[in-house]
C-alpha cells in the first residue's frame, strides 16, 4: 500500500508541476512525492484542475496548441520525423503514440499525426509487428495494440481521403493482428492461450534473454527471492510481457503477467476486428 500510495503522489505531483510550468505559475514548486498535497499552493492549483476550469484548460490547451513543433524526433530507422512525448521521453513507444495523436487530431495537425503512423507502418512491414520501440532493448516485447484505432482516426477527421494510404495501413493493421493471434508462425510473441479467441501479453525473446532479465533489473524488485535457472527464465517471461502492457510495473499482474489474459488487450484485439 505504501508503494501504491508513493507513485500515486509522484505521479500527481509531476502532473501539477507540468501544468504550473504552462501557465507559468511561479509560485508552484515541485515538491517530493508524498507530501504536495501539504503545499497550499500546489493543493490550490490541483483544485482548479479538477474543477475543470475553463480559463486554466484554455490557457493549457493554447500553450499545447503553440509547442507540437518543439517535440519532433528523428530516429535513423524511421522514414519520417516523429512527434515525442512531453517531458524527458525521446524514444518512439508505441502506444504512446495513439494518445499523442489524439491531441495533434485536436489541433488538426494532420501532418504530424500522419507521420507518426506512416513510421508504424513502416515498422510493421519491417518486423512483422510493432515493437515497445525501435531500440534493441525494445525489440523483445510489443505494447497494447491501437495502430488500427490510429488509422482509423486520422482517415475520418483528414478531410483528404487517401484511400491509397488506407490500403497500405489496412495491410499493415492485419499483419500486427496476425502477430497477436496466429499460433502458426514463430513470432506472434507467445501471445496465444489455451482460450479460443483470447490473448494474452507475451515476449519476443530467447531463453538466455529471459533469464537476463533477472540479474538486469531484479534489483527493482526488493522481495524478489533467489531462484533457480528455470525459475529465471519465466520471472523474465512475466516481466517481459508485463512491460508490454505499458503498465510496468504494477501489482496488476503479481509478477506473472503471461497467466493472465488481459481484458483490455482483447478488447483492443477486438476493436480491429470491427474495424476491420
Amino acid at each position: 500500500m505504501v508503494q501504491i500510495r508513493f507513485f500515486y503522489w509522484e505521479g500527481l505531483g509531476r502532473l501539477l508541476c507540468f501544468f504550473s510550468n504552462l501557465l507559468g505559475n511561479q509560485n508552484i514548486q515541485c515538491l517530493p512525492p508524498l507530501i504536495v498535497l501539504r503545499h497550499s499552493s500546489i493543493y490550490s492549483l490541483y483544485r482548479i484542475i479538477i474543477s475543470s476550469d475553463k480559463q486554466v484548460f484554455a490557457a493549457i490547451d493554447s500553450t499545447l496548441q503553440s509547442g507540437w513543433d518543439e517535440y519532433i524526433g528523428h530516429h535513423k530507422l524511421l522514414p519520417k520525423p516523429y512527434t515525442k512525448a512531453l517531458g524527458e521521453q525521446k524514444e518512439f513507444y508505441y502506444w504512446d503514440v495513439y494518445f499523442i495523436n489524439k491531441g495533434l487530431l485536436a489541433h488538426k495537425r494532420f501532418d504530424l499525426v500522419k507521420n507518426n503512423i506512416d513510421n508504424l507502418t513502416f515498422e510493421i512491414d519491417t518486423f512483422g509487428y510493432l515493437p515497445n520501440a525501435p531500440v534493441s532493448w525494445g525489440y523483445s516485447r510489443s505494447q497494447p495494440p491501437f495502430y488500427s484505432m490510429m488509422v482509423r482516426d486520422f482517415y475520418q477527421a483528414n478531410p483528404s481521403k487517401d484511400k491509397q494510404w488506407l490500403e497500405n495501413a489496412y495491410r499493415a493493421a492485419l499483419k500486427e493482428y496476425a502477430f497477436w493471434n496466429d499460433r502458426s508462425t514463430l513470432v506472434n510473441g507467445n501471445n496465444s492461450t489455451d482460450i479460443p479467441g483470447l490473448q494474452r501479453y507475451g515476449y519476443i525473446a530467447d531463453t538466455a534473454t529471459l533469464a537476463s532479465v533477472y540479474s538486469g533489473i531484479g534489483h527493482r524488485f526488493p522481495d524478489l527471492p533467489e531462484m533457480t535457472a528455470e525459475e529465471q527464465i519465466k520471472f523474465g517471461a512475466d516481466i517481459i510481457a508485463e512491460i508490454a502492457t505499458g503498465m510496468d510495473f504494477t501489482w496488476r499482474y503479481q509478477q506473472r503477467c503471461t497467466d493472465y489474459v488481459s481484458v483490455d488487450l482483447n478488447c483492443n484485439l477486438y476493436a480491429y476486428e470491427i474495424n476491420f
